[in-house]
C-alpha cells in the first residue's frame, strides 16, 4: 500500500505523504506454493486426488495427513511432511495403514502423531519422528474389538493439551440389530507422547452419539470437534435430530474424569450452526454460521457463556456462505483463522475460495479478501494450520472446476491437488483516511436506473432511465443539492421518447449534453433504435436533439466530453452489412443543437471484428483519448458467439480524424476500458483487466487494478504491479478530493457476486475503502461527484427483480 494524505487543488493530483506518518495495522502476506512436477502435493497427471484431513507441526516440520485416490477411486493412506510449507515429500508408510485413510494429527512432543483407519476400518495410528530418513512408526490404540455386526472405531479428531494427546473415534455397535444399534464415542489419552493410552470414562448422554435404523444409514455417525482449552479437551458432539443437527459441547477437566456439559450451540449461539472451536490463550473462542454468514464468539469463563465478537460488518460476511475451518494461535498472540467462501453451484459442484482473517485483540479483523495468493477458480478447502516459527502454513487441497459435461455426474472425479500457503504476520499501513457512510437517498422510482453522476453550479445531476413497466425504459434526469434527496426532472424531451442515457457532460459554459439511445416501440425489435442526444442550458430544462439519419441508426452513445470548441461523444454504431459492433464517434460545434457522425469504415477503424468505445477524454495538451475494447468473435455451436475483449485506444487532435495508440494491459487475458479522464497533468484510463494465472491443476485469472496513467504528452501508459484475487471494474472518477483519486464501479468476487467498488487510485494502483460495504446483495457503484467536502456516490443494488439506487458519501478527515 502506498501512504495518503489530506492536500488541496482544483484540478490537482495529491502530494506525495511522509511514509513515516502513516498507521499501521497487522497484515498477512500470503505467499501461495506453486509445487513443482513430481512433488508428492501432485498426486498424478489426471483426475487423481489428493485428498489432505489435518495438519499440524512439532519440531519444526509441517506433517499433513489424508488420502491419495485414483480416476477408478482406488485409495491409500497420505503423509506428507516438509520444513517450511514449500517444499514436501511423502513419507512411507507401514502396510496396514498404507492402505487406508488417515484423518487426524496431533503433536507429542517433537513427534506427530497421526491417526486414521486401515483398509479394513480398524483404526491405526503412526508415530513421525523429527527424522525425515525414519519410517512412520505404529503406534497401538486401546479401542475395542470389534464383535460381530459391530464397525471399527473411526478415528474423527485429535488435540494435543497440555502435555497430554487426546483422540475422539466413534464406534457403531449393535450393528446386526438395527433397532437397537448404537454409536459410540471413545476418548484416549496419552500423557507420555503416545507411547501408552487411557480410555477416558465418558457419561452416557456423551458417550452415545446415535442409535437405530437412521444412524446405521450414516457412513461417520455424529460430528466430533475437539479443541485444547487450558490444559483441558473441549468437545463438540453433533447428532441429527427432527430440526437438523444438534451440537452440545463438552468440556472435561485436565485428568479427564470429569466432563461437564456446556450446553447446546442453539443455547449458546443463539441457534446458530457450529463450525470449530479453538483455545485462543484465556479465552475459548467458536466460529458459527447463521445462514450464508459466519461469526465468532468469545468465552472466558471456560465455556459456561459466550458473548458474540463484533467483528465489524463484513468481516465474516459478504456474497456466498462463509465457513470458518482452522485456527491457530502465535507465540505472539496473534490469531490466524482460515476457511472458505462457497458460491453457488456450478456443473453440479459447489466452488470454494480461500478465507483468511488475523486478529491481536480479538477486536479488529484484517480479512485477506482480495489477495491475488488466495486466487483459484475451483474448489478449495483449508486442511489445517501449522506454525512454524513466526510463519503460518496453511495446508489444503485444491480441486479443479468441473467441465460441462460433468455436470450430471455428481461422482466424476475432479483432480484435487495438496495445496499451501505461507503466511507471514507483519504490520502494513492503514486504509486511506476516507469515511465511507451509507445515504438513504430518495426520490428514485421503483425501477430507476442510474448510470451517471456530475457535479453542476447548484449540487448534482445523475441521469439513467426509469421503467414504464411494460418492458420499456424511458430516458432520465435527476438533480440534487444535497446528494441525498433527489427530484426527479419533469422534461416532454425526456418522457416523450423510450429509450435510456448513457453519458453525461457538463460543458464550460455550464450547460449539459447527455448521450444514449432512443429505443423503438418494440422492445424486441432494434430496428428503430437510433443514437439518443439531449441538452440541457442548466440540468432543468431539456430538449432532445432529433437524428433521423440511418448513419444514426442502432447507435449507442457512452460517453461524451467537451474538446474545445467541439462536443464528442463514442459508443458503438451498427453499419448495414455488418454483423458485428463498429465504433461509434460523433461531433457537435454548437454545443450540441447539432451533429455530425465521424466516418468509421475505413482505416484506422475495422482492424478487429468487434470494436467498442465507452469512454471519452481529452488530455491536458488538449488530445482527445476514446478507450474501450476490441474483439475476434468466436461463434458458439448453439448460436450467438463470444470474445475476449482487448483494451483499445485512440487519439485525435480536433475529433474528426483519429488513429490508433497503443493501450494498456498488452497481454492480458481480457482488457476492457470504460474511463478516460485528465487527473492533474496526467491522463488515467480505467476499466477491467484479467492476466493468465497457471495453477497447477488448471488455468486460472488474476486480475490487475484496471487502471493506468499517462503523462501530459501521452507517452507511456504506467501500470501497476498490484493484482487482485477478485476483480475490481472502474465506472468513473474523481480526481479533487482532498484524498487523491476516487475511482467507483464494482467487485465480482468469484463464487460471491457483486460488490460496490470504491477506492483510493494512486499511479493505477487501488486502495480499496469499501470494505464495510461487503454484504450478500447485487451492489455496484456507477457514478460519483464532489459536493462541497464530501464525495457522492451512487450506485445500483440489482438483487430483486426492480432495481434499486442507492448512495454513499465519502468524507476525509
Amino acid at each position: 500500500m502506498l501512504p495518503l494524505v489530506a492536500c488541496s487543488g482544483e484540478q490537482e493530483d495529491c502530494c506525495s505523504p511522509d511514509p513515516n506518518d502513516v498507521p499501521r495495522v497487522l497484515t498477512a502476506n500470503v505467499e501461495r506454493v506453486l509445487p513443482a512436477d513430481g512433488s508428492p502435493l501432485i498426486p498424478g497427471p489426471g483426475d487423481e486426488r489428493l485428498e489432505l484431513a489435518a495438519a499440524t507441526s512439532a519440531g519444526g516440520e509441517v506433517v499433513a495427513v489424508g488420502r491419495r485416490r485414483d480416476a477408478g477411486d482406488q485409495s491409500e493412506a497420505a503423509l506428507l511432511r516438509s520444513a517450511d510449507g514449500r517444499e514436501w515429500t511423502a513419507t512411507y508408510l507401514p502396510g496396514p495403514v498404507a492402505g487406508g485413510t488417515l484423518a487426524a494429527v496431533a503433536p507429542a512432543g517433537d513427534d506427530v502423531l497421526a491417526f486414521g483407519n486401515d483398509a479394513d476400518g480398524a483404526p491405526v495410528a503412526v508415530r513421525v519422528t523429527a527424522d525425515a530418513a525414519e519410517p512412520a512408526e505404529p503406534v497401538e490404540l486401546p479401542l475395542p474389538a470389534t464383535e460381530d455386526g459391530d464397525r471399527p472405531a473411526r478415528v474423527r479428531a485429535a488435540v494435543t493439551t497440555g502435555d497430554r494427546v487426546v483422540l475422539a473415534a466413534v464406534s457403531v455397535e449393535g450393528g446386526d440389530d438395527p433397532q437397537n444399534a448404537s454409536a459410540v464415542l471413545h476418548v484416549l489419552a496419552s500423557e507420555d507422547d503416545g507411547a501408552t493410552w487411557t480410555a477416558l470414562e465418558l457419561p452416557d448422554e456423551l458417550r452415545v452419539v446415535g442409535t437405530g435404523p437412521a444412524m446405521l444409514e450414516q457412513a461417520t455417525p455424529g460430528e466430533i470437534g475437539l479443541a485444547a482449552y487450558d490444559g483441558a479437551p473441549v468437545l463438540s458432539v453433533g447428532l441429527p435430530g427432527a430440526d437438523g443437527v444438534v451440537t452440545t459441547l463438552w468440556r472435561g477437566d485436565e485428568a479427564g474424569a470429569e466432563w461437564t456439559s456446556l450446553g447446546t450451540a442453539a443455547d449458546l449461539f443463539e441457534g446458530e450452526a457450529l463450525d470449530l472451536l479453538h483455545g485462543h490463550g484465556d479465552t475459548l473462542l467458536a466460529f458459527t454460521r447463521a445462514g450464508t454468514d459466519a461469526s465468532a464468539w468469545r468465552s472466558d469463563d471456560g465455556g459456561g457463556t459466550f458473548a458474540r465478537v463484533d467483528a465489524g460488518p463484513a468481516a465474516f460476511g459478504g456474497g456466498g456462505r462463509q465457513i470458518v475451518d482452522a485456527a491457530v494461535t502465535l507465540e505472539s498472540g496473534v490469531l490466524v483463522v482460515a476457511g472458505r467462501t462457497e458460491g453457488e453451484v456450478f456443473n453440479g459442484r459447489r466452488p470454494s475460495a480461500l478465507e483468511l482473517w488475523v486478529t491481536d485483540d480479538l477486536e479488529t479483523w484484517r480479512r485477506s479478501l482480495d489477495d491475488p495468493e488466495l486466487a483459484g477458480g475451483g474448489r478449495q478447502q483449508t486442511a489445517g494450520l501449522a506454525a512454524v516459527g513466526d510463519e503460518v502454513v496453511v495446508v489444503g487441497s485444491d480441486q479443479r472446476r468441473p467441465a460441462d459435461d460433468e455436470a450430471e455426474v455428481a461422482a466424476a472425479p475432479l483432480a484435487t491437488h495438496g495445496a499451501s500457503w505461507i503466511v507471514v504476520i507483519a504490520d502494513g499501513p492503514a486504509e486511506p483516511p476516507v469515511e465511507v457512510t451509507p445515504l438513504e437517498v430518495t426520490g428514485f422510482a421503483a425501477g430507476a436506473t442510474v448510470t451517471r453522476v456530475v457535479a453542476a453550479a447548484d449540487g448534482l445531476i445523475a441521469a439513467g432511465s426509469t421503467s414504464t413497466g411494460d418492458d420499456h425504459d424511458v430516458p432520465a434526469v435527476w438533480t440534487s443539492p444535497d446528494g441525498v434527496a433527489w427530484t426527479p426532472v419533469e422534461a416532454p424531451a425526456l418522457q416523450d421518447v423510450t429509450g435510456t442515457i448513457e453519458g453525461l457532460t457538463v460543458t464550460e459554459d455550464g450547460g449539459v449534453v447527455a448521450v444514449g439511445q432512443v429505443t423503438g416501440p418494440d422492445p424486441d425489435d432494434d430496428a428503430d433504435d437510433r443514437l439518443g442526444v439531449w441538452t440541457s442550458p442548466d440540468g432543468a430544462e431539456w430538449a432532445r436533439v432529433d437524428l433521423t439519419d440511418l448513419v444514426y441508426a442502432g447507435a449507442v452513445g457512452y460517453s461524451v466530453t467537451q474538446a474545445g470548441d467541439a462536443i464528442v461523444a463514442v459508443g458503438t454504431s451498427e453499419p448495414e452489412g455488418r454483423g458485428y459492433r463498429d465504433v461509434g464517434i460523433w461531433r457537435s460545434t454548437d454545443l450540441g443543437a447539432t451533429w455530425a457522425a465521424v466516418p468509421t469504415a475505413e482505416e484506422p477503424f475495422r482492424a478487429q471484428e468487434i470494436e467498442v468505445l465507452f469512454g471519452v477524454g481529452v488530455r491536458l495538451d488538449g488530445t482527445i483519448v476514446a478507450v474501450g475494447h476490441t474483439g475476434e468473435p468466436l461463434q458458439s455451436p448453439g448460436g450467438g458467439y463470444s470474445y475476449s475483449p482487448q483494451a483499445y485506444a485512440l487519439e485525435s487532435a480536433d475529433g474528426q480524424t483519429w488513429e490508433t495508440v497503443p493501450a494498456p494491459f498488452d497481454g492480458a487475458d481480457f482488457a476492457e476500458l470504460y474511463l478516460a479522464q485528465r487527473i492533474g497533468d496526467d491522463f488515467l484510463v480505467a476499466g477491467t483487466a484479467g492476466l493468465p494465472l497457471d495453477l497447477p491443476n488448471e488455468d486460472d485469472t488474476v486480475s490487475t487494478s484496471g487502471a493506468a496513467r499517462a503523462d501530459g504528452d501521452g507517452d507511456d501508459w504506467a501500470v501497476s504491479e498490484q493484482r487482485f484475487r477478485s476483480r475490481p471494474v472502474v465506472r468513473a472518477a474523481v480526481p479533487s478530493t482532498t484524498a487523491g483519486t476516487v475511482v467507483v464501479g464494482e467487485w465480482w468476487r468469484g463464487g460471491a457476486g457483486q460488490d460496490p467498488l470504491i477506492a483510493v487510485e494512486r499511479e493505477g494502483a487501488l486502495f480499496p475503502v469499501d470494505g464495510d460495504l461487503l454484504d450478500e446483495r447485487e451492489t455496484a457503484a456507477v457514478g460519483a461527484a464532489e459536493l462541497g467536502e464530501q464525495v457522492v456516490v451512487l450506485g445500483m443494488d440489482t438483487t430483486d427483480d426492480a432495481p434499486a439506487v442507492v448512495g454513499w458519501s465519502l468524507a476525509f478527515p
